[in-house]
């Protein structure tokens, strides 16, 4: 599978579109999916004031792309058209923010079940009303 920058957005009107305010889409995705959850590219903190580089990742992990790109494997199963389907991806990636550094993703109940158990990747549930855990 390869992914394009898409230059024609038409298929994304639907965010802009939405009654809600902007930073809820933008930080957690819109309230339009079954299920929600977050790609860990570090572990979450362990312990209050814990800083980033202070995470221990696993050094023979997959990188931070590579772990993307089993998600977006893994996603397009889960639309109709497999051929022809679209990904949300902020604008600023890779640079997510320390104090929120994991991806997040929202799609069909099955779609977050199927990454959550996938050994290769660190996904867990998320919950888009509860706040996730921040390093200092």
């Amino acid at each position: 599978m390869g992914i394009t920058r898409c230059v024609d957005l038409s298929a994304a009107r639907w965010l802009e579109q939405r009654d809600e305010d902007w930073r809820r889409p933008a930080a957690r995705g819109p309230v339009a999916f079954d299920k929600y959850a977050r790609l860990r590219f570090i572990p979450d903190p362990s312990y209050p004031a814990q800083t980033e580089g202070d995470a221990q990742r696993d050094p023979e992990g997959l990188s931070d792309n590579e772990q993307l790109g089993v998600v977006l494997a893994e996603l397009f199963h889960f639309t109709g058209t497999p051929d022809d389907c679209y990904f949300c991806i902020w604008d600023g990636w890779p640079s997510f923010t320390a104090d929120d550094p994991t991806p997040k993703i929202g799609a069909a109940s099955d779609a977050i079940d199927r990454l959550v158990a996938d050994s290769r990747i660190d996904v867990v549930v998320d919950d888009p009303d509860t706040e996730p855990p921040y390093y200092s």
